[in-house]
């Protein structure tokens, strides 16, 4: 009995953030999903979404993927941010029928905003931070190296927070489970 009264549980969340080689900050544990959306990471995680009613609908998303497209204008950088996010419904205790197209379309902007919101959370506080652990940085050295070295160079965490990023969310409802009515 007196080994069970010392063991200690230990919870261990959120992220620590660099920002170069320094401690940048936290992130808290429910942006992690914000980050792995913009990096692409994001595979079999649960979305959850209202009907018309506040019901919910849970979402399984099955592939998450993201482009980070850097572009060069009138010499300034910009970044567009495109994540596709495939989902199923996987339980839905409601009673309106969900499974007619305009439902599903509304349940897929429902879902595209979500997203957003997340990933756009998340670059917030990564550019409150100066701490680009995004990749974008690299996505644009990466497509304009010459550039980027001119223009940026060692001081890149000291212009990221400047650099104008748009997010744009393109969801798709695949399927749904067995879901009785």
């Amino acid at each position: 009995r007196e080994e069970e009264e010392n063991i200690l549980d230990v919870k261990l969340e959120g992220f620590a953030v660099f920002g170069g080689n320094r401690l940048a900050g936290f992130f808290p544990e429910e942006l992690g999903r914000g980050i792995n959306w913009i990096r692409g990471e994001t595979n079999l995680t649960a979305l959850l979404l209202e009907d018309d009613q506040k019901m919910p609908i849970a979402m399984e998303v099955i592939k998450g993927s993201s482009k980070i497209l850097p572009h060069y204008e009138n010499g300034r950088f910009s970044v567009n941010i495109q994540i596709s996010v495939n989902s199923n419904i996987a339980e839905y205790m409601g009673k309106d029928n969900i499974f007619v197209r305009s439902k599903i379309q509304e349940l897929n902007r429902k879902q595209e905003e979500l997203v957003k919101k997340e990933a756009e959370t998340a670059l917030k506080l990564t550019k409150e931070l100066n701490a680009d652990v995004l990749g974008i940085g690299e996505a644009i050295y990466r497509k304009y190296p010459v550039k980027f070295r001119r223009l940026i160079g060692r001081n890149w965490l000291e212009i990221y927070p400047d650099i104008p990023v748009s997010v744009e969310v393109n969801s798709v409802i695949r399927r749904a489970y067995n879901i009785e009515e």
